[in-house]
């Protein structure tokens, strides 16, 4: 009669059955993974291939139509390997020109061109051939484009969005060169919001406006400010553009935006600049520090404050910027993000202003003071020392 097996024989036994198994599943997944990847090679394969072929024919159809001079130059093209991305095959495949505009074969789009291929169709993904040679800085595609062009608002939407796809400063300014004057600014504005510092600078040298304003009475500064471009920043206040321009539904300055986002490093370029910008308020009589305090944004107060802002100043309904630190922002209100973490930031900012001298005895034309906001609890975590010396006895 056999002897049974101890338990913690039988046990690791089963495990390694269970370790064996689980391998096995694992291997066959892999596998499956591998045949995955194989099927979809092939696929990319032959969609390359389908898409060179299509273009050499085409060569090869034209040659019979071209000059000795046009010839000449596209002969050896069907037999440079074109290297092309592969992620870009599937959606390019069906336009022959927009291919040859991505690997840059000029001969290939010149023939193409000259046999009446549509230049303005899009592909899948909604690029012109101008677009995708922009993108890949080939200027010579990109000149050659340009000499088909037509001066239609179509002509000039698809201007600029090659000059947003642009990455070389010779495209840069062959596409400027065709803008029109109001296409010219409305591309300035995006390059500032999107903070394209060399298309931003290409298109203030070839002298459009700096200080031209958008549907929404902004500057290309206003949006640069707006999106923390501070380079963008430097570069439009190099160009003349006005720190102090009051535009936007508000009637803000740049400084007002910077100090509303919080974009600490826009307000001190603007401050290094334009200093007379600091006290400026807008259609509700805020300046930068009302906007930087009911926003708690402590270090741009700091920046305000280093500089020399009036903290004395009221707004049209009498609030000091102590007030408007001391009550509920809109996203405190709505609940919206960390609570402690606005707390905190809200009673930075509140000792702050005091320790500079703010008084929290002012009060505003309803007659509350700032001991009497909503966010008084920040008020009652200062430190009494601190604002003892302001408090009525």
């Amino acid at each position: 009669m056999s002897k049974e097996q101890p338990a913690c024989k039988r046990v690791s036994l089963q495990w390694l059955e269970d370790t064996k198994a689980e391998l096995e599943r694992r291997v066959e997944a892999l596998e499956d993974a591998q045949h995955d990847v194989n099927v979809r090679l092939d696929k990319l394969e032959n969609a390359v291939e389908r898409s060179l072929t299509s273009v050499h024919h085409c060569i090869d159809h034209l040659l019979l139509n071209l000059g000795e001079k046009e010839k000449e130059e596209a002969r050896g093209t069907a037999d440079i390997p074109v290297q092309i991305k592969m992620d870009h095959v599937e959606e390019d495949a069906a336009f022959p020109v927009h291919l040859a505009a991505q690997v840059g074969n000029l001969a290939a789009v010149k023939a193409l061109v000259l046999a009446g291929a549509d230049v303005g169709i899009r592909n899948q993904r909604g690029e012109t051939v101008l677009q995708i040679a922009a993108a890949g800085g080939h200027s010579e595609i990109v000149e050659l484009l340009l000499r088909q062009h037509q001066d239609s608002e179509a002509a000039q939407e698809q201007l600029q969005e090659a000059l947003m796809n642009a990455v070389d400063s010779s495209v840069n300014k062959l596409l400027i060169s065709k803008l029109g004057c109001s296409a010219g600014v409305e591309v300035l504005h995006r390059a500032a919001c999107k903070g394209r510092l060399l298309l931003l600078r290409d298109l203030l040298h070839s002298g459009v406006d700096p200080n031209a304003v958008d549907v929404n009475g902004w500057t290309a500064l206003h949006l640069a400010a707006e999106g923390a471009h501070s380079e963008c920043v430097k570069i439009l206040l190099d160009s003349f553009a006005k720190a102090c321009y009051v535009g936007g539904p508000k009637m803000q300055t740049p400084l007002h935006v910077a100090a509303e986002k919080g974009h600490t490093d826009c307000l001190e370029s603007l401050l290094i600049r334009a200093p007379s910008s600091i006290n400026v308020r807008d259609h509700y009589g805020w300046t930068a520090l009302h906007c930087a305090a009911f926003n708690k944004w402590p270090e741009c107060v700091k920046v305000l404050l280093r500089y020399g802002v009036d903290i004395a100043l009221t707004n049209s309904r009498g609030e000091s910027a102590l007030h408007l630190a001391a009550c509920l922002s809109t996203a405190e209100r709505d609940s919206i993000g960390d609570a402690s973490a606005a707390l905190a930031q809200r009673t930075q900012v509140i000792k702050l202003l005091l320790s500079a001298g703010a008084d929290p005895n002012v009060q505003s034309k309803d007659g509350r003071t700032a001991l009497q906001q909503d966010g008084v609890q920040a008020l009652l975590q200062v430190p009494r020392p601190i604002f003892a010396a302001h408090l009525c006895s």
